[in-house]
């Protein structure tokens, strides 16, 4: 039909991944070699209403090799299963109008085996360390939309949104860390493992508590996914006799979010907002721009390591400006 549009394809992958381990130095080596294997299938059935209308549904499936940790000799041994994932997508492309775009999807993920990063107990010491292992399954179901609104030639906006519950469904026998007000295995809240008292200036005693497998996270948001996101955008465009300036702003808001599996550490609901302004040469081969980025003066996590001492983040630059040059030839 001439309006039905049909897309296949298959990947395959074969990847051999080997490990070695030395720790502390002089020790006995460790290491590990491992196959992986995936075959991956994707379909597209696309049909268009009208020359600036399509509709479509696509099936994919996904694959992320197995993985060691190799940083540890715990990790050097025990290579992380594969991760893959279906995912189901179905949406609508279409151009009502000259100057106008909508697109709008509505999505299902459903993951096996996906990896995470844990915290282990090394076997006879009170030493932890830091292990790739899998969730059995997890699930995200969205919502996304977009657009584009352009009512004069040199003015646009655009807008993005996206909507989604990102879940752990199946992890009961996970390790975690708990906060140090929480209580301890075995022990009483306010206290360490051992029976310490916690205060102030003894936080290596009364750090986290990494607690073995058998821990169930079922439910768990997962990790740096917001359940709402929002970017807003803005241009226009001055022509001068000598050149054009350009002016540009864009703003993103986010909910909260966790860091961790256990959802006891999260990157509150912040927003973010930059602009700039260029002046491009008649020929557009020179661009001058200088720019504001964070006007917000916004403080939310770029990096995030959890270890059974601390919490460390890693926050994103304050409010800051520059400038820059560029030829394009």
């Amino acid at each position: 039909m001439d309006a039905l549009y049909l897309t296949g394809g298959v990947r395959y992958n074969h990847d051999k991944k080997t490990s070695a381990n030395e720790t502390p130095p002089g020790s006995p080596l460790i290491s590990d070699s491992t196959d992986f294997n995936n075959t991956s299938p994707r379909a597209v059935v696309r049909y268009e209403f009208s020359p600036r209308t399509s509709t479509y549904f696509s099936y994919t499936q996904g694959f992320k090799s197995g993985t060691y940790n190799a940083v540890t000799p715990l990790g050097a041994e025990n290579p992380a299963r594969p991760e893959t994932v279906k995912a189901y997508e179905i949406g609508v492309k279409t151009t009502p109008t000259p100057g106008v775009t909508i697109n709008a999807a509505a999505y299902h993920y459903d993951y096996t085996d996906l990896q995470e990063q844990i915290i282990e107990n090394v076997p006879g010491t009170a030493a932890n360390e830091t292990i790739t292992l899998n969730a059995p399954q997890a699930k995200i179901d969205g919502v996304e939309l977009d657009g584009d609104f352009r009512p004069m030639r040199n003015l646009g906006f655009g807008v993005g949104m996206n909507w989604m519950n990102p879940r752990i469904t199946n992890f009961n026998n996970a390790s975690v860390l708990l906060p140090r007000t929480a209580t301890p295995p075995g022990g009483t809240p306010g206290t360490t493992a051992s029976g310490t008292t916690c205060a102030v200036g003894v936080a290596p005693l009364c750090g986290n508590y990494a607690v073995p497998y058998g821990v169930s996270i079922d439910g768990d948001q997962l990790i740096r996914a917001a359940k709402f996101t929002i970017n807003l955008d803005a241009n226009y465009k001055v022509p001068l006799p000598f050149g054009a300036l350009a002016f540009d702003a864009n703003g993103f808001y986010s909910t909260k979010y966790y860091l961790d599996l256990n959802n006891t550490v999260g990157q509150g609901a912040y927003k973010v907002v930059n602009a700039s302004v260029s002046f491009i040469s008649p020929d557009e081969h020179w661009t001058v721009k200088v720019f504001g980025e964070n006007l917000t003066d916004t403080y939310y996590v770029m990096a995030f390591l959890q270890t059974a001492s601390t919490d460390n983040a890693a926050y994103n630059k304050p409010r800051w400006f520059g400038g820059s040059v560029a030829y394009r030839f």
